[in-house]
């Protein structure tokens, strides 16, 4: 006689097999699917990638939130902007300065005076610190260096830095801040001094009065946009001084810039009140795009930026048409605004081997700052997945244009691998022309280099006289990312008779200027 299983029993044994069964399809899925790869995202005007934040890191830069009180913290970068870290610092100064403890309690009491003419050396040789060749016994988490006479204050020159002008001053505090390999040093000033110093280094100071004190606003109001978070938490600095951001003190202060400054004191630009995004760019191809050149753009989040024609009609054209933009490109518009300038045309032309080694140089950085943008082919499908090289390039296709007409989206076929790029700076920099010649509209001469200058071009394969593939010939416009206003563009505004209100508002779409201090 079969014994009977008990029924309590047999539901257990039910109820087990079905928690194997769940467990076992749980792990076979989590096997199939790739780990999400982590994006970044490229600012509109630089060459490096924003840093990513870990969710530890979130909560400590959330816990930081800096509250604006008319000062901006700046991180300075080493020779050519390379670097955030300094081997050595060396400091001077016509007046007496104050060296002060910052960090620790036991430190916050450290301050020396040093005379009038002196110089400063910090230094360090693996765990030790040095000022002026001496060993510091103890040492802050930083060294804060200010005038002893604040009323008069004279700038501190940082002989260890070189930029456009030589050794450039600073006004304000710096901080020296001791990190494994050198030193990072902060610029703590107010926003207003900070802006003498940036407008001449991102527009000539020769420009006309009226595009100078839009490019004031503009900068203003990034630099504003910035003061609501840190940009580099560790030392609570908002911002850096190179291109990633603003390039600040690369030029020294003029008459013309300051006083632009000045007359548009507090003036920012907002958008249903709060603060724009203010992009800026060098010159136009005649046309401006939306913020949807770059991977996380959004024309919905971003309203005030749109694609128009920068000429007194500001007409919107199908630029995303390929006809609509190569018959647009291949002409020249005489009431642009960048007109004159040289970047409104330009056109180069490469051997394929040199633009395939260009590629492939860069290709492997490219993929790694944004897998999601540089897709392989793999069978019928375009896939993201590490990629080096692909060989020799057969085929240049133009799949996708922004509005404004930049190449958005394009596919490149090689002798070993084909891919799908997107956005315009990826555009820019896998198809970079270095060792090739770029000619201007006006017949001058460029040396190519890491980026093209733009990526409203098009692009038409160069054939030997026996018909192989021997190159490719791209003809564009403008110099820069296309989005929000062009500099050149402004300039021409002004010299038409333009004031900085019309300039700014032509650029950015139904904004309003609004002083900070309202807000």
């Amino acid at each position: 006689m079969r014994k009977q299983i008990d029924p309590m029993l047999k539901t257990k044994l039910y109820l087990l097999a079905i928690g194997i069964l769940i467990l076992a399809v749980l792990l076979v899925k989590t096997k199939e699917e790739p780990q999400k790869q982590p994006e970044k995202t490229e600012p509109p005007t630089q060459e490096e990638e924003a840093p990513e934040t870990e969710p530890e890191e979130e909560k400590e830069q959330e816990r930081k939130t800096p509250v604006y009180n008319g000062s901006i913290r700046v991180l300075l970068k080493t020779d050519g902007f390379e670097s955030e870290i300094h081997e050595t610092v060396k400091l001077a100064c016509g007046q007496e300065l104050v060296v002060l403890g910052k960090g620790t309690d036991e430190n916050e009491s450290l301050e020396t005076e040093y005379g009038s003419g002196v110089e400063l050396t910090f230094s360090r040789e693996e765990e030790s610190l040095f000022l002026n060749g001496e060993l510091l016994a103890e040492a802050p988490a930083c060294f804060v260096i200010r005038n002893r006479e604040e009323g008069q204050a004279e700038p501190v020159s940082v002989a260890s830095i070189n930029r456009g002008y030589g050794a450039p001053s600073y006004e304000g505090t710096l901080e020296i801040w001791p990190v494994e390999g050198g030193f990072v040093l902060v610029n703590e000033l107010p926003l207003e001094t900070y802006l003498n110093y940036v407008v001449p280094s991102e527009m000539p100071s020769r420009y006309s009065q009226e595009a100078l004190k839009a490019q004031a606003v503009c900068a203003r109001t990034y630099a504003y946009k910035h003061l609501q978070s840190y940009g580099y938490p560790d030392y609570e600095a908002h911002v850096d001084d190179s291109v990633r951001y603003q390039v600040y003190n690369n030029t020294s202060p003029a008459e013309s810039t300051t006083q632009a400054v000045e007359e548009t004191a507090d003036l920012i630009l907002t958008s249903q009140g709060q603060p724009i995004t203010a992009y800026y760019f060098s010159t136009s191809c005649g046309y401006t795009g939306n913020e949807e050149v770059w991977w996380e753009g959004s024309s919905e989040m971003t309203p005030y930026l749109r694609g128009k024609t920068v000429n007194e009609a500001g007409e919107c054209l199908d630029m995303t048409d390929e006809e609509v933009f190569t018959a647009f490109i291949l002409e020249t518009d005489d009431t642009c605004y960048d007109r004159k300038v040289s970047w409104y045309r330009w056109e180069t032309e490469i051997d394929v081997e040199t633009l395939s080694d260009n590629l492939n140089e860069v290709l492997k950085s490219r993929y790694e700052a944004n897998p999601e943008a540089v897709r392989t082919k793999r069978g019928r499908n375009f896939v993201s997945r590490p990629v080096e090289t692909i060989g020799t390039i057969k085929e240049i296709e133009i799949l996708e244009r922004n509005e404004g007409g930049a190449v958005q989206r394009m596919r490149i076929s090689g002798s070993r691998r084909t891919i799908e790029i997107a956005t315009e700076y990826n555009v820019r920099a896998l198809l970079n022309v270095k060792g090739g010649v770029i000619v201007r509209q006006d017949g001058t001469t460029a040396e190519g280099g890491t980026l093209l200058p733009s990526a409203y071009l098009i692009v038409t394969p160069v054939f030997d006289e026996e018909g192989a593939l021997s190159g490719f010939r791209f003809q564009g416009g403008g110099y820069g990312h296309g989005v929000g206003m062009s500099q050149n563009g402004a300039n021409g505004m002004a010299e038409q008779g333009k004031s900085f209100e019309e300039i700014l508002r032509f650029f950015y779409t139904d904004v309003e200027l609004t002083a900070i201090h309202t807000l």
